[in-house]
């Protein structure tokens, strides 16, 4: 069976969101640079308790392994969008029509590591910190939609399993939300 997703779409799709989570965590890494200058500063994305990025990034969470989260991000989502272009132009670089199933599944283990990391942290902003980053919660839905569509094209979906998978998605963000702010 073929896969529903291309390998042309699955490309834009990497590029799209490896360049908006690439995007959040550089405004991340600025603001906690200019945090790092000035203690009183407020950074743009801090608008009431509930989201609050400073608080999350006075945090030791925003340091997990003994370096900023915004490192991993930058290696991360620097990957992604460079695979990303290798879809795009993989008639380009390779003799067959599409790259190596490896690099697929290489993928999915690191879209699955980074998701893991992912609710790791989004475990500790809820429950631990009592803040929402909101440059943090557009990195994490660009990683869910990463994974998603990954685990989509290697098991080659249907229409409808892909729209249960962005269902659940959609339902496990609107919980966060929920909660939080309710």
């Amino acid at each position: 069976m073929k896969s529903l997703i291309s390998d042309k779409v699955y490309g834009f799709i990497l590029m799209l969101f490896g360049i908006t989570g690439l995007a959040s965590t550089a405004s991340i890494h600025i603001e906690k640079a200019k945090i790092a200058e000035d203690a009183k500063y407020q950074t743009i994305c801090t608008i009431n308790e509930t989201f609050s990025c400073n608080d999350v990034m006075a945090s030791w969470q925003a340091s997990t392994f003994g370096f900023p989260n915004t490192y991993i991000g930058f290696v991360g989502f620097g990957v992604t969008i460079a695979i990303g272009l290798l879809y795009l132009l993989s008639t380009r670089i390779f003799s067959e029509k599409t790259p190596p199933q490896w690099i697929l599944w290489g993928n999915l283990v690191g879209f699955t590591l980074a998701m893991s990391f992912v609710f790791f942290l989004a475990h500790a902003a809820i429950f631990e910190i009592h803040a929402l980053c909101i440059f943090c919660m557009i990195i994490w839905f660009s990683v869910n939609f990463l994974l998603f569509s990954t685990v989509s094209k290697i098991f080659k979906y249907t229409h409808v399993q892909n729209l249960i998978l962005i269902s659940i998605m959609v339902a496990l963000f609107t919980g966060v939300m929920y909660y939080e702010l309710g």
